[in-house]
């Protein structure tokens, strides 16, 4: 009788310190991927809380880890954070904002505020230089609202150059291969959604913006369309991978994935980890994360 009277006591001591933390920061050493013998991609998760108005903030993101002689690790550490930053920013912005418009009749379940951050990453390995693609998954609830948001933003990074890459990076100057990915997703989305012709049209036109949310992936260029860029909100975002074999003319020499595209076999067995998508293991959001390509 003791023993259980003490492990409910424990259980209660642990739930309350959980709860009451105002900022909580924590590795996940199960989450931790080797790139190199030096160079680590660590899982990390801080818990934030605000009392006015209430808010909880999850956010689970990478770090690099390594020797430092290993260029771009501080860089790369910095730019994940201030992406986090202005998101949380942000929201909590929205948030006090939102309170102004909430009726005193508003259900007590329904005066939370709720952001979650995570990511998926891949890594590959063109020539000497490690190439790590994350995307971050965004999800976020204001006070009264019908249903939870959700978008993406992503991060293409060069490890040795400590420099982050650019879409346009990857191709010829003047090359038109925003069409092409335009034809690609276009017919792809048809077919998958032949009932929202009208909005495909729309969210895959040849425009740098539409296009933005792109990763590496071990046969081609994965891109993410937010809720609301091709089909209603009940359909979710949207996966085109986009084939290396349309790309190949148009793709820049020095590019990495000149590179890999040249030794497919030594990029996709040695260099890429898992394959595709590292998942950060962290909490269930449902429909949160689409179906990667």
């Amino acid at each position: 009788m003791r023993r259980i009277i003490f492990l409910i006591l424990t259980l209660i001591t642990t739930t309350l310190f959980a709860y009451t933390s105002d900022d909580a920061t924590a590795k996940d050493d199960a989450q931790v991927y080797h790139i190199t013998d030096q160079l680590d991609l660590a899982t990390t998760m801080k818990l934030q809380y605000g009392k006015k108005p209430k808010t909880f903030i999850k956010s689970v993101y990478p770090q690099l880890e390594g020797s430092e002689n290993i260029q771009g690790i501080a860089y790369f550490n910095r730019l994940v954070t201030e992406i986090l930053q202005q998101e949380i920013t942000s929201f909590t912005n929205n948030a006090i904002q939102n309170q102004k418009y909430l009726s005193k009749n508003t259900p007590t379940k329904s005066m939370r505020n709720s952001l979650y951050i995570d990511y998926a990453a891949s890594v590959i390995k063109s020539k000497k230089d490690h190439i790590i693609s994350i995307r971050f998954n965004i999800q976020g609830y204001l006070a009264g609202m019908a249903h939870p948001y959700h978008y993406h933003k992503t991060l293409n990074f060069d490890v040795e150059k400590g420099e982050a890459l650019e879409l346009a990076d990857l191709f010829e100057p003047n090359s038109d291969y925003l069409t092409l990915f335009a034809n690609y997703a276009a017919e792809t989305l048809k077919k998958r959604l032949p009932n929202n012709e009208d909005m495909i049209a729309e969210g895959t036109q040849p425009k740098a913006d539409n296009y933005k949310n792109w990763n590496i992936q071990p046969n081609g260029i994965l891109i993410t369309f937010d809720e609301y860029k091709v089909a209603p909100y009940v359909y979710g975002a949207q996966t085109v991978l986009i084939p290396f074999s349309i790309l190949t003319d148009v793709l820049a020499t020095e590019s990495p994935l000149s590179h890999c595209i040249r030794n497919k076999n030594t990029c996709r067995r040695n260099n890429l980890l898992t394959g595709g998508f590292i998942d950060a293991v962290n909490t269930t959001h449902g429909s949160f994360n689409p179906v990667l390509g």
